[in-house]
């Protein structure tokens, strides 16, 4: 049988061919001058085809939309077209009747008629059409040989010497024509027919196959996924049974997860009570394409065992495997409960299922892997947005490793910064690391496997310790902390090495390409993160640096008496501010130049800074002045580090040109909280007037010169 669509472009082009025959028809009567009796039975005839055609035409049209499938609207159609067939001939023997009996075309128009139907009309049908042509046919001449029947138009041929004889002679010739018609065009057809019919087949097929793919990739649940798959499968392929198995490669073992037929409600349960080392899946394993089992009792790819578990007595087994790198992953069983010989075309089928499967796999493989990937990818903008927002390296350093021991979602990590001046990896901060794993590690960081990563390596994952020779210098000591393997990672920025990030899992870890990278992009960002915070503390540092004295500016100065304003006020406690100048330091630059003026600046700042606790600050304030702050003292106590600071000072000496010597001496202005002022602003003036009243009263000399 046709397709479906050709067979309905071949309907309409008969339709289409009996309104061309109209159309002759009523060209022919038109051209005639005279109605007579030929011209209104020609009528006659040119108006039942006109009905039949619109009749079969209307059927036709409603019997497309019947809501079946595809197969039995095919036979429904081709049975009414067969209706229409009959139809064409009987009108066409009425036609012989009325265009001169023995004599008349029409016939040879019948038998061209029966080899256009051949082509569409598979043999059994065409048989039916032809025989019927041929018994209407001798009946009509049969009666003409009698005397029933006279033809309406004789025509221009008269019958009257041997009718009889003419008859007979023009039964025999029509019935070996008709009968050679039908066979050639029918012969000729078979091949053409039988593809056709196998395409439809094939459209079937796959048209069901498209139905399964809508559903069960709108089923969420793997499980039930599965199982629709099986149903489906089983429906399909005609089968007894059809089970759907996975290869669980870590247990080196048969997992069954859904089937179609008797077994289906029970099927992973039954099967997990047999001993599963010869099944049918680990046999496709190994020999990794299609297998036939036709009794599963005498069968060495099967266990008689397993086989007792199930009503299946013969199996259809196919290899699930997985893309790119064809990893083996299961396999689809189909099973009949009788003795069966699989065809060709079952095991194609089969085959079509098996790649089915194989495409939902790998869907759900890169479902899931895409899902995870954009949970990676959130979670490290996450990681990286926290980063961003703290530049302070002491809080920076402990963020760094929290949000990859988090991000790579492992139970330890540890930070190793390269240190430039030694040249070595120096331990920064770990989380879940004990301290004593900590010192053993640095005094053995040499030898820690992928310590050289710096110098080539990207990343080194020693995915078992217990398994990999990489480790096995140091397994004990590994061990000892209860890690089973880790990942280090180089951190490299523009400016050169950074240092090396490790993260530890307590059980053996493989580590995915997208895991890799979501790491390697972490690593690389908080190197750039880590190298941008230690320019930022450098840049922070020397803005509020002196560049000539090293001592804090006046920014710092600054912040540091808010700082201690505010400490103060808080616990009730005193401090002193001190307002010192250089004496004479003009006449230095002046006599010796700028050089010699800043030697004094930085010989002086050091002196001063050697004297106060490490809790005072000293700050170049401006010129050749400097402020002192010191933290809970009182105006006494401040005057005795004054002493000090004069003493320090007076005994300095500066070596100038010509061999002559510099003694250096200052002047001071001290002011205390609160016995003086309640405001860092006041604190600073009024240290500032007493500097000038203490100034006024020494010389401008710096000496004595020697």
């Amino acid at each position: 049988m046709l397709p479906f669509e050709s067979f309905l472009t071949q309907v309409r082009r008969v339709n289409r061919a009996h309104w061309l025959v109209v159309a002759l028809g009523s060209l022919q009567l038109v051209s005639r001058k005279q109605v007579g009796n030929y011209e209104l039975n020609l009528s006659i005839i040119l108006g039942l085809i006109v009905l039949e055609t619109l009749a079969f035409e209307l059927a036709f049209q409603r019997s497309a939309r019947l809501d079946t499938d595809g197969l039995g609207r095919q036979k429904h159609l081709l049975n009414l077209f067969m209706l229409e067939v009959i139809a064409d001939i009987t009108l066409i023997n009425i036609g012989i009747q009325f265009s001169g009996g023995p004599a008349s075309v029409l016939p040879l128009v019948a038998a061209l008629y029966i080899g256009v139907v051949a082509s569409i009309l598979p043999p059994y049908h065409l048989t039916v059409a032809t025989l019927f042509q041929m018994l209407v046919f001798f009946g009509l001449m049969e009666s003409y040989r009698q005397g029933f029947l006279s033809p309406l138009y004789p025509g221009a041929v008269v019958i009257a010497s041997f009718p009889a004889t003419f008859i007979t002679w023009l039964e025999i010739s029509y019935t070996l024509m008709l009968g050679a018609i039908s066979l050639l065009i029918s012969a000729s057809t078979r091949q053409i027919r039988q593809a056709w019919e196998q395409s439809e087949k094939e459209r079937v097929f796959l048209d069901h196959f498209n139905r399964i793919i809508e559903e069960v990739l709108a089923t969420p649940d793997t499980l039930d996924l599965y199982q629709a798959l099986a149903d489906h499968i089983g429906k399909v392929l005609g089968s007894d049974s059809a089970y759907i198995t996975r290869w669980d490669e870590n247990a080196d073992d048969t997992i069954p997860v859904a089937a179609y037929g008797s077994m289906r409600d029970g099927y992973r349960q039954s099967a997990e009570a047999v001993n599963r080392k010869n099944t049918v899946t680990r046999n496709l394993r190994l020999i990794k394409k299609p297998l036939i089992i036709e009794d599963v009792f005498n069968s060495p790819f099967l266990d008689p065992a397993i086989a007792a578990q199930y009503p299946t007595k013969s199996v259809l087994g196919l290899p699930l495997f997985d893309f790119p790198d064809r990893s083996f992953t299961g396999a689809v069983l189909i099973g009949y409960d009788s003795p069966h010989k699989f065809t060709d075309d079952e095991v194609r089928r089969a085959q079509q299922a098996a790649n089915l499967i194989n495409l939902i796999n790998n869907r759900m493989r890169l479902q899931r892997d895409a899902v995870e990937r954009a949970t990676l990818m959130q979670d490290l903008i996450g990681q990286i947005s926290v980063l961003t927002t703290e530049m302070h390296r002491d809080a920076l350093i402990p963020a760094v490793v929290e949000a990859a021991r988090s991000l790579l979602k492992a139970q330890r990590a540890a930070l190793y910064l390269f240190d430039s001046e030694t040249t070595t990896i120096q331990f920064a901060h770990s989380v879940g690391l004990s301290k004593v794993y900590i010192e053993k590690m640095a005094q053995v960081a040499r030898q820690l496997p992928g310590a050289s990563i710096l110098a080539g390596e990207k990343q080194i994952l020693i995915a078992d310790i217990a398994q990999d020779a990489r480790a096995l210098p140091l397994y004990e000591l590994f061990n000892a902390e209860g890690f089973r393997s880790y990942c280090v990672f180089s951190m490299e920025a523009h400016a050169g090495d950074v240092g090396a990030l490790v993260v530890y899992w307590d059980h053996p870890h493989s580590m995915s390409p997208d895991e890799i990278s979501i790491a390697r992009l972490f690593t690389d960002r908080a190197a750039a993160v880590l190298r941008q915070s230690l320019l930022y503390q450098q840049v922070a540092k020397q803005s509020l640096t002196d560049p000539l004295t090293s001592l804090p500016n006046r920014r710092a100065l600054d912040i540091r008496l808010s700082e201690e304003f505010q400490r103060a006020v808080r616990f009730g406690h005193p401090f002193a501010f001190i307002m010192l100048d250089l004496d004479g330091f003009k006449k230095i630059n002046d006599t010796f130049g700028h050089l010699i003026g800043d030697a004094v600046l930085k010989q002086a700042a050091a002196v001063i800074h050697a004297i106060l606790r490490s809790t005072d600050l000293a700050a170049r304030f401006g010129g050749d002045e400097f402020a002192i702050i010191l933290p809970e003292t009182d105006y006494r106590a401040a005057e005795n580090v004054w002493g000090k600071i004069r003493v320090a000072l007076e005994g300095a000496k500066l070596d100038l040109p010509e061999s002559r010597q510099l003694y250096i001496s200052a002047s001071i202005g001290i002011a205390i909280y609160p016995d003086d002022a309640v405001t860092p602003e006041s604190l600073v003036e009024i240290a500032d007037r007493r500097l000038y009243n203490s100034k006024s009263r020494t010389s401008d000399q710096m000496l004595p010169l020697e």
